[in-house]
């Protein structure tokens, strides 16, 4: 009898044993799985604290680039032409307008090439493309002195400055009005300051009919 109780306490010893080393398994098995979602977590934190700083990045690049914007004179072009007659002269005349706009915040100057202005003749081919040939040139007239040349312009910030022209075409037809202007080196500076280089032509094009 005493063997037999000595057997069943042995044997729940073993028992006790065997549920302990469970209980010690199953909160390894918790443990690890609690440790693996909190590196899940603080992975999305980190996910998220770096899509949170790409964002404020490009905020302060998209910021850049508008100040830049502002700092710079922004030249805008419009162009209207027309054909004109002349009572008693049967040769053909264009008159031509430019408005040219600043929208930047800073005044802008512009210096004139000898003939800023330029007129050619459009010609279509069988296929429908244009061969241009040019007929005209003209420089910008002084205010009170029209037989001058004007050499340069001012362009304040946020205002505007109008040209106008008056040119002579060969014949009746199509014409391509182009009316373009370097950009200044004062203008060349500022945009290196900011890592551009901007040696092109501040520009307008249109087209014009001139009829029989």
């Amino acid at each position: 009898m005493n063997a037999t109780i000595k057997q069943w306490q042995d044997l729940l010893g073993i028992v006790k044993i065997a549920l302990e080393c469970i209980a010690i398994a199953g909160g390894g098995v918790w443990a690890l799985f609690v440790f693996g979602s909190l590196r899940q977590i603080a992975r999305a934190r980190a996910e998220i604290a770096k899509t949170d700083a790409e964002r404020r990045k490009t905020e302060a690049e998209i910021e850049r680039l508008t100040e830049q914007a502002r700092i710079g004179a922004v030249i805008g072009i419009e162009l209207t032409a027309s054909s004109v007659n002349i009572p008693g002269d049967s040769t053909k005349y264009l008159s031509i307008e430019a408005k040219v706009t600043n929208s930047g915040a800073r005044h802008a100057q512009v210096d004139y090439p000898a003939e800023p202005m330029i007129v050619f003749e459009a010609k279509a081919d069988a296929d429908g493309s244009l061969r241009y040939r040019q007929v005209a040139g003209a420089y910008v007239p002084r205010g009170t002195q029209p037989w001058l040349p004007s050499a340069r312009l001012l362009v304040r910030a946020g205002g505007y400055e109008c040209l106008t022209f008056f040119v002579r075409v060969p014949s009746p037809g199509l014409y391509l009005v182009v009316l373009s202007f370097p950009i200044s080196e004062q203008e060349q500076k500022i945009a290196k300051q900011f890592g551009f280089e901007s040696k092109g032509r501040w520009s307008a094009k249109r087209y014009v009919t001139v009829p029989a």
